[in-house]
């Protein structure tokens, strides 16, 4: 309705709102959407507009004619841009009082101009987006609502995340020394296999030196035994080479 409603008020021409303007006794159908457009754009007829027009006993089309009609595009610019979220219960009442009517005849309306109909369906796109916020609102503020929770459940979120990338970074650090620890240890291991193969073969040399360190200590022990008899064993073969030179002379 409401692309209806602004397509239509984009074809309306200016010219068409002057004939209506130029109209010297409305009809009754001309002056109900005149009505309908100035309790819409805020008007109300002064004493002034009161009976100076045949048939305007309200004096709305007289008001129309002075405040809206009078300048054309400055009206179809106020209807293009009408504030349809804020629209004054008290015009509601109003506007919807009159398109509500039995004596309300849209077609009617437009036998009478085109520009008009336009007028007065725009008017009722109006009262209906008005109708229709009834049930949107509500949405809408539980949407805000909702937004607000929801902002406040992603900044709890990121303060989670962030924690939790602060301990996959720990866990990632302790993995790293996990495996730097994993690999010391298999050093050593591997060490202490090398150290306990050198000592197996530490101890076989070992083995091996003490029966060599029993025959050097033998050895010593009958040199050391010999060696009380050297100079009797020399003076003896002293004289035994003595003896035998002599006996062979």
């Amino acid at each position: 309705m409401l692309a209806e409603a602004t397509r239509i008020l984009s074809e309306l021409k200016k010219d068409d709102l002057y004939s209506v303007a130029a109209v010297k006794v409305p009809t009754p159908n001309v002056i109900v959407c005149m009505e309908v457009a100035c309790h819409m754009l805020g008007h109300k007829p002064e004493k002034k507009h009161l009976a100076k027009t045949a048939n305007d006993v309200n004096g709305y089309f007289e008001c129309a004619r002075v405040n809206l009609l009078s300048n054309p595009t400055d009206f179809l610019k106020r209807m293009m841009n009408y504030d349809k979220e804020n629209i004054p219960p008290k015009v509601v009442a109003s506007v919807n009082a009159i398109i509500g009517s039995p004596d309300f005849k849209p077609d009617d309306i437009k036998k009478a101009s085109e520009a008009l109909l336009g007028i007065c369906k725009w008017a009722m796109a109006m009262m209906k987006y008005y109708e229709l916020l009834k049930i949107v609102n509500p949405k809408r503020a539980k949407v805000a609502e909702m937004n607000i929770m929801l902002k406040e459940v992603r900044a709890r979120l990121a303060e989670k995340m962030a924690k939790l990338r602060e301990v996959e970074e720990m866990m990632a650090r302790l993995e790293a020394t996990y495996q730097q620890k994993l690999a010391e240890e298999a050093s050593l291991i591997a060490k202490i296999d090398d150290c306990n193969k050198k000592l197996e073969r530490a101890g076989k040399i070992i083995g091996g030196l003490a029966g060599e360190k029993q025959r050097w200590t033998d050895t010593v022990a009958r040199l050391s035994g010999e060696f009380d008899y050297l100079i009797g064993n020399c003076l003896i073969a002293a004289g035994m080479v003595a003896y035998s030179g002599a006996f062979t002379a």
